[in-house]
């Protein structure tokens, strides 16, 4: 949530209210598998010809100067891979707002959540808060151990589905072409190293020789 917003004063909606606004006390962590999916949708899809800015905190203060319009489906293709955004208010298929659904080829990979500590289950819809602070979310997203290296998989409690499904392609590849196509469209060579590719190279040949 709050992840994209437009500078466009028209169709305004509101960005705090009673449902929300625990949000906005503490930022919640962005999903790290999220961050590269949300930069090649950028620089792929429409959203690059919209007066779009990427927000990664959004305070109530700043809801006076964004505000979110419910523009529709947005698709990337890049190499063998399809990434498709839903920035509307509803669920559309399996996407839920702001949700970037994965393919490689005719591969369904997952469905990417905004959030590290929170998100919804694409399959049966469960999800939420489990303490009164809404801190703590009933499921997390999968992500890679910082510690192990490990791709850790969150399954869901009541369907036991998980956001990156692909058995045999590994999200690290994901990540990794999603930089390096960032890097290509915007001929920053640079953009590599300071978004982890050195590092997902490492991660990928890790995964390699495990196999």
């Amino acid at each position: 949530m709050n992840i994209l917003a437009t500078a466009t004063k028209e169709h305004q909606a509101t960005m705090v209210d009673a449902a929300s606004e625990h949000l906005y006390k503490a930022p919640l962590p962005i999903n790290p598998l999220y961050k590269p999916a949300l930069m090649v949708m950028f620089q792929k899809s429409r959203l690059k010809s919209l007066n779009v800015q990427i927000v990664h905190e959004m305070r109530p203060a700043d809801a006076e100067k964004y505000s979110r319009l419910d523009v529709g489906i947005f698709e990337a293709k890049f190499g063998p891979w399809t990434c498709v955004l839903n920035w509307t208010e509803t669920k559309r298929a399996k996407l839920l707002p702001d949700y970037i659904g994965v393919d490689y080829g005719d591969v369904f990979c997952g469905i990417i959540g905004p959030h590290l500590t929170i998100r919804t289950c694409w399959s049966c819809g469960a999800g939420g808060w489990t303490d009164k602070e809404k801190q703590i979310g009933y499921l997390r997203s999968s992500s890679y151990n910082d510690l192990t290296g490990v791709w850790e998989m969150n399954f869901c409690p009541q369907c036991h589905e998980t956001d990156w499904v692909a058995r045999t392609i590994e999200p690290s590849r994901f990540a990794r072409d999603c930089i390096a196509e960032v890097s290509e469209a915007t001929r920053q060579s640079k953009r590599w190293r300071q978004f982890g590719g050195v590092e997902l190279d490492q991660q990928i040949a890790l995964e390699q020789n495990a196999a």
